[in-house]
């Protein structure tokens, strides 16, 4: 994600990983060594811990393992002295550290895509989407499989950046049929599974 970004055409891009590949930085990436909590603090995990796509660091703590930084939301967006900043998050099940997230820090963020994971934490991307609607926030919740969803989060009183959520993602795939797809099955998976939450989410939107 972090090269995606930095390729085409972001000012700066900070990619926050427990574990990283260093290789890939470019001139444009800050790479920081630390995971996302709730608030600042420092954990201890596993030397022999091998990050991958799904795995979740609060797996690999141990007691006798090596230091590493946890940084909250809070201190990580302001310290970041830019504007228009897009929050991209897949956090294996860390996504509720933004329910931390503070007014000032909320006002900081353009857009949002944060991917969640109903098998981890039930109902959290309707609690997310919730809570940043009640923030300020034009908020689309998709589905993407059985357990895996997406919320694309416009920050309504900024509006500086101007884009379409889904082409963002697919748009250099070439792959417009897979995008109207996937927008339309999202739309029904999302409806069957969460139908009165959805209605009450709309009105939400509605009403700001």
């Amino acid at each position: 994600t972090a090269v995606h970004f930095s390729e085409r055409g972001a000012k700066k891009v900070y990619a926050v990983e427990p574990f990283g590949n260093l290789s890939f930085i470019q001139k444009n990436i800050v790479f920081i060594k630390a995971g996302i909590g709730k608030k600042d603090d420092a954990v201890f995990i596993d030397p022999n811990y091998a990050n991958c796509a799904r795995s979740r660091l609060c797996e690999h703590i141990q007691e006798d393992g090596e230091p590493l930084k946890v940084m909250g939301i809070n201190t990580l967006i302001n310290s970041i002295n830019e504007n228009g900043i897009v929050l991209k998050m897949d956090c294996e099940g860390a996504e509720d550290s933004l329910f931390s997230a503070n007014k000032k820090t909320l006002k900081k963020i353009d857009c949002m895509m944060i991917e969640t994971h109903e098998n981890i934490c039930k109902g959290i991307g309707l609690e997310l989407s919730m809570f940043l609607t009640q923030n300020g926030f034009k908020v689309r919740l998709e589905a993407h499989g059985k357990d895996v969803g997406m919320i694309y989060a416009e920050n309504k009183l900024r509006r500086m950046t101007k884009w379409n959520s889904t082409k963002l993602i697919y748009a250099e795939k070439g792959r417009d049929d897979v995008i109207e797809q996937s927008i339309e099955q999202s739309k029904v998976d999302i409806t069957k599974q969460f139908s009165p939450e959805i209605e009450y989410l709309e009105n939400q939107i509605n009403t700001l």
